[in-house]
């Protein structure tokens, strides 16, 4: 949602998702279009929804940028053959690596067809398998926050967590995860 509310002013910027209801719908969030896209279910982890490349195909974007890993939309890149693709490059897939040897392939043609990769830093493309072999089309930028969301705790919740935790106290912010 960050990267799309950064984007709008020079764009016009529409994000599609997967929703874990069986039909899709439109919304409008913080000022900004979501196409939610049904799914049928998950296997391991990740979306199975046939309507997803029809509906990125549809959108007829000039760019399009997708989060990986994201097999749903990895997939959906191939066959919607979107004129421009923009990989943010989250992470090497680590726990699902029977799934990965064969998923590999179609991975590996995904990101061939991608003209630029992002990723969070330098040292990232030099240990990712996926990235070392196309670094030349990797740019690195480093993961970001707003700082104007942390700005003003709400009332008495610093007081709550001193008491609960005592004095001073580090704020981290990153979803927990077992690859982080």
């Amino acid at each position: 949602a960050l990267m799309c509310r950064f984007q709008r002013p020079m764009a016009e910027v529409e994000a599609l998702v997967c929703s874990r209801r069986l039909l899709g719908r439109m919304r409008e969030v913080d000022g900004m279009r979501v196409r939610e896209v049904g799914e049928w279910g998950r296997i391991q982890g990740a979306p199975v929804s046939p309507a997803f490349p029809m509906r990125l195909h549809a959108a007829e974007a000039d760019v399009v940028v997708i989060q990986t890993p994201n097999p749903t939309a990895e997939i959906s890149v191939l066959f919607a053959r979107p004129n421009r693709v923009v990989v943010r490059y989250q992470s090497d897939v680590i726990r699902q690596d029977r799934a990965m040897k064969l998923y590999r392939p179609l991975f590996e043609r995904y990101l061939n067809r991608a003209d630029a990769i992002i990723a969070s830093s330098s040292q990232y493309v030099d240990s990712s398998p996926y990235l070392q072999t196309r670094r030349g089309r990797c740019t690195v930028i480093p993961i970001g926050i707003a700082p104007e969301s942390f700005s003003a705790p709400a009332n008495g919740r610093v007081d709550e967590l001193r008491e609960r935790y005592g004095g001073q106290f580090v704020f981290a912010c990153g979803r927990h995860v077992y690859y982080k």
